[in-house]
């Protein structure tokens, strides 16, 4: 098996690597594209669902509704596309962090939630708990490990193209 690193530093990308990492890459970006596709359809639904939270003030509930349902569907055509890959990545794991830390201080209050408002706007028949939160999770984790790859992979392009020609292997 071969190693990833070799000892000047540099990444080796295998062909495992690459493909995993667009896998990944199609993915996260389908999962934010339907994420926010129901947002886009009916705004005022998930408008809704923030307020839930109790946590943004009422002036800002419908500017958050659009703009967070934007930002999610112009990074998630970011990965599909394979533009800005890393800073999409970066920014959809903050999100992620951000939802995760929304409903964690919603339950701790003891407010309960029917829909968190991540991938549909309408009400679920049950209540959010602690146990959910693995979905956010789950796509927070996805999220580092495609952004410590886009990281090595530029890194290693970014090497090879400054190095001459005559100091490649």
């Amino acid at each position: 098996m071969k190693n990833l690193w070799i000892p000047s530093g540099e990444i080796v990308m295998r062909r495992e690597i690459v493909w995993l990492r667009l896998v990944l890459r199609l993915v996260l970006g389908g999962v934010f594209i339907y994420a926010a596709w129901d947002k886009l359809i009916h705004p005022d639904y998930f408008a809704e669902n923030i307020l839930d939270y109790e946590i943004v003030p009422k002036s800002l509930v419908n500017l958050m509704a659009v703009w967070l349902t934007a930002l999610e569907l112009v990074l998630g055509i970011c990965l599909l596309a394979g533009f800005w890959t890393r800073s999409a990545a970066l920014l959809l794991g903050g999100l992620c962090a951000i939802f995760i830390g929304a409903i964690t201080v919603t339950l701790l209050r003891g407010i309960p939630l029917h829909a968190c408002g991540c991938f549909s706007t309408e009400a679920g028949t049950g209540l959010r708990d602690w146990l959910s939160l693995w979905q956010e999770g789950l796509i927070l984790i996805a999220c580092a490990f495609l952004y410590s790859m886009e990281w090595g992979f530029h890194k290693a392009r970014s090497r090879a193209s400054t190095e001459p020609l005559f100091f490649r292997e």
